[in-house]
Order: C-alpha cells, then structure tokens, then sequence
C-alpha cells in the first residue's frame, strides 16, 4: 500500500480543494476517506504544499508508434500525463490491409518499428508487450479505414468499399477503439466528403463513441468547417470533438473568439459537441498540407512522379502560389530534414529557402520533398494570442498538446510543456482559470468526453492515476529553440498504483497499459 499524507485534495469535479481526507494507493486502485488510514503503508508520500491531483488525460496525442519506439515516456509523464487519446486526425497504425499494408511497413520502418498487426487489438497487444509508461486510449483513424478498403484514391468509395470500412471500423469499436479520428487536410481522410463521414459516424453513434475532427479548414473557411463537422454529428448522432480549435493566418485572426463562442451556446444548449486545444500560437504538421490535395492521389510517392511532369510542376506551383502570400511562407519552419542534398535547410523557413535557392516558395517546397524522400515537420507561426487565450481559457476547452512521446529529433516545445504551460500562463500568471478549474480541464473533462472509465477523479475504487505538483513552480520550460527541455513542479506521477515519477525524478518502472472504451451498458476500462 502507498498513503498520500498531507496536501490539498483537488478531485478533478472543478471543487475547491480541500485538505486531504485520506488517500492510499492499493491493487492499482484508489482509497479515498477514512479507511486509507487502515492498514500498513510500504510507502508514504508527503504531499505536503502540493496538490494532489488525477493524473492529467491528453485529449490530442499522436504517441501511437512513438511510445512504441520509446515506452519510458519521460516528456510525458514529467508533464503528469499519465493517458494519452491516440490515433487522432485520422492516422492510426490500424487496420492495416493489403491495401495499405506496404506504405504503412514504409513509415514505421523509419522508426524501427515492425508492423506485425492489422487491428486495434493485436495493435494494443504489441504496446503492452513493451510496457509503456503511460496508458492509451487508441481512436480510429479514418485515413487509415479508408486507405484499409479502399487503398490511397481520392475517388468516393464504392458500395462495397464503404461496406468494408463499416465492418472494419465496427471490429475495431468492439475491440476497444474509442471512436473514429479524421484529419480533413490530409489525405486520404480529406478525400472524404460530409456524407461519407456521416456514414461511418452512424457506427460509431451505434456504440455511444466519439468522432475527434481535424476540421477540413483552419483559416478562411473555419467557419464553414465547423458547421460541416457538426452536421456530420447531427446526421449520424455521433458525438463530435473537434481536435485543436483555432484560427490560423493573420487574415483570420479573431475568427477563433467567434467560433468558441458558437459553440459554447450550443454546448449549453444541449448539443453533443465539445473541443480541445493546446496553449501556444505555433502548430506541427507535416509539409505535405501545404500541396493540393489532388496531387496526393495514391500516397506520397504517387506525388512525387506527378511533380516529376513540368506542365503539372507548373500548375501545382501556381495554386499555392495563389493560396499563399510572402507571411504565410515565411511562418513555415521545416524541421528535421533527412535527405542529404537538403538537409542544411533544418530550421529555416520556405521564404528564405526559396531565396536561397533562387526559386518560388513553391518550388523550394518541391525541391525539399523530393531531396528528403519522404514527408518533411514544420513548424508554422500563424496564430494570434489573443485567440489561443480565449480558447484555451474556457471551461469547456479540453486540453490536448497535439504532439508525442519523444523519439529524438526537434520537436514543438509543446511536447514537453503543454500541461504545465497551462497551469502556469492561465493559473498563476494571468489567473483566467482556478486551479480546480484547469484540474478539471486536464483530467475528469477529457475522460467524460472519451468514455475513460474510472479515471480522471480521485474517488474511491478509480484507477490510482494521480499526479502531485507544486502550484507555486509547475512551469514549462521548452521553447521552439530548445523544445527538448523537462517541464518543473511536477513532484509525483502515479500510473495504476505504479509511483513513476518520484521527487521530480523518473523511476524506470513502467505501469501503463492500453485502455478500452467502455460499452453502452458500462464496463471496465
């Protein structure tokens, strides 16, 4: 038995925190009330001016192969992430046919790591065999269901094609999976039009799981967006979560506030819609979302011999071109470029790889994806602070870091600091939130939201996923130059029963898991 002593207790209901009433730790389960005082402790933690805390559930994560490559998890666990919300914006390592096995194999080979699964089942088998150190909550990502039946085409899918994907995205839902992920800029997700989608929503609706959307437009057409992602949720019945709200491009600064604020009348009315965000003004994606989406019919390498063609070259230029102006190319920075020939490009932006290069942005685009061989992270720096403050502050804002365990390379800062980021900027600096409030945010919100059952509250009989900080030092400490560097304040991560993080410091002993959605009726997770 472990017994937490002293400390403020903050639940993760958004209560004040209250003086500890007695917390210990037992079979992987938590003691909550008098009777954590029975018994003999192995352990005794002080918690002593901290608070005690759920551990912290990251509603946007992309750790899907990465904490197979590096199962210790430290960047996480020292934010006190003990789940991670994988397989968003429409990419899992899951199903995997013939049809896309050979691309899949490609990608993950990059990162030493052998596809020997073809669902969510034998996926989540492969992860535990590792012992990771935190759990994850595996989605279905569209991109890969629609690749899984129909291989990479931008056409619509057939009668039988979207058959498949039903029954394959059913299979995966009784697994375990927590519901359905799209990433409407990428492809082959964004090949899918509203009808589609709501198709397949009407089988995650049949199961009570959530559809999570990387919405098909974060600029001009945000607006529009959300009202395409909500109509998919109102034709299906599906619940809608829409992943890492926020306007980007200076034209559409301000739109953020606008659309938080639909929403938020419309969560109060009743309507199944929720979303999550991450705390900083720059994203990560990958170079490829700056291309139509046409020229990526059939997958990257099919891309990369369209180009090869001039009078296409020329015509694909042209539309981003068009798209684009001198601030948007400037706002992207390429990261961690592998192939030879340009890889002195790392950490610089389009706008001046261009200039020096002596070619249009576009081109230099073209000239990086085929001098690397396979598809390149940016870094874009396109969002206003006002807007990532006012989103990030509500209430009803989920917190996701849209980013990964850490396998190397350089990463967005927010890999290493977004929980932490949050309590600081919006709890102790600029006091837009409580500290039960942001609490609430980064624990018992996401688990309602997703299904996680017996997590994301410290109650008796829950899951003894518990993080201790220090509210007067939790900070981020990453920065876009040195992203690589461990948060602070975070004192002690409990992951089922398991203290993995002891004094600030790494223990080694791994005791996460992959969960399991629970059914309509209930269940474990």
């Amino acid at each position: 038995m472990i017994r937490i002593v002293d400390g403020l207790l903050s639940d993760g209901s958004g209560a004040t925190p209250v003086r500890n009433p007695g917390i210990a730790v037992s079979g992987g389960r938590l003691i909550v009330g008098k009777a954590a005082s029975k018994g003999r402790a192995s352990m005794e933690i002080s918690a002593r001016g901290m608070i005690i805390a759920p551990g912290f559930i990251d509603a946007h994560s992309h750790s899907d192969i990465a904490v197979m490559v590096n199962p210790k998890a430290e960047n996480r666990i020292l934010q006190g992430i003990t789940t991670e919300v994988t397989g968003n914006c429409g990419f899992t390592p899951f199903p995997v046919t013939e049809l896309n096995r050979e691309q899949m194999c490609t990608e993950y080979t990059r990162s030493g790591i052998k596809l020997s699964w073809s669902n969510v089942g034998e996926y989540a088998a492969a992860v535990n065999r590792r012992k990771p150190a935190v759990n994850i909550a595996p989605l279905i990502g569209h991109g890969n269901l629609r690749s899984a039946a129909m291989g990479y085409s931008s056409k619509s899918p057939s009668a039988a094609q979207m058959k498949t994907m039903k029954k394959l995205l059913e299979q995966n839902l009784r697994m375990g999976a927590f519901g359905l992920s799209s990433g409407l800029e990428y492809t082959p997700s964004g090949f899918a039009g509203w009808k589609e989608l709501s198709e397949l929503c009407s089988v995650v609706a049949k199961f009570g799981r959530v559809y999570a959307t990387h919405m098909r437009n974060e600029d001009g057409l945000l607006e529009e967006s959300v009202e395409e992602s909500l109509k998919v949720s109102r034709r299906s019945g599906a619940r809608l979560e829409i992943s890492h709200l926020k306007a980007t491009r200076k034209a559409n600064w301000g739109k953020a506030v606008k659309v938080l604020a639909d929403l938020e009348r419309r969560a109060g009315r009743g309507e199944r819609v929720m979303w999550d965000a991450y705390p900083y003004t720059a994203s990560h994606t990958d170079l490829t979302i700056s291309l139509p989406k046409h020229i990526m019919d059939g997958g990257f390498g099919s891309m990369l011999k369209a180009i090869a063609g001039a009078a296409l070259r020329e015509r694909v230029a042209r539309e981003m071109e068009d798209s684009r102006d001198d601030d948007d190319w400037r706002s992207i920075v390429v990261k961690d470029i592998e192939g030879p020939e340009v890889s002195r490009f790392s950490n610089m932006n389009v706008l001046d790889i261009a200039g020096e290069l002596g070619v249009s942005p576009a081109e230099a685009v073209f000239r990086l994806l085929e001098g690397n061989g396979h598809d390149i992270a940016i870094i874009v720096h396109n969002m206003a602070q006002e807007d990532v403050d006012a989103v990030f502050s509500s209430p009803l804002t989920g917190i996701g870091s849209d980013s990964s365990v850490y396998t190397g390379g350089h990463p967005h800062p927010r890999a290493f600091g977004t929980f932490p980021r949050a309590f600081r900027r919006y709890v102790r600096e600029l006091n837009y939130c409580t500290v039960q409030g942001m609490v609430r945010k980064a624990s018992a919100l996401t688990a309602e939201r997703f299904g996680i059952g017996g997590r994301g509250y410290i109650r008796n009989g829950y899951f003894a996923d518990v993080v201790i900080f220090d509210p007067a030092a939790i900070e981020d400490r990453s920065t876009y130059d040195e992203p690589a560097l461990t948060a602070g304040g975070i004192v002690h991560v409990i992951v089922n029963g398991v203290p993995e993080v002891s004094d600030g410091t790494v223990t080694g002993r791994r005791a996460g898991r992959v969960l399991q959605a629970q059914q309509l009726t209930g269940g474990r997770s």
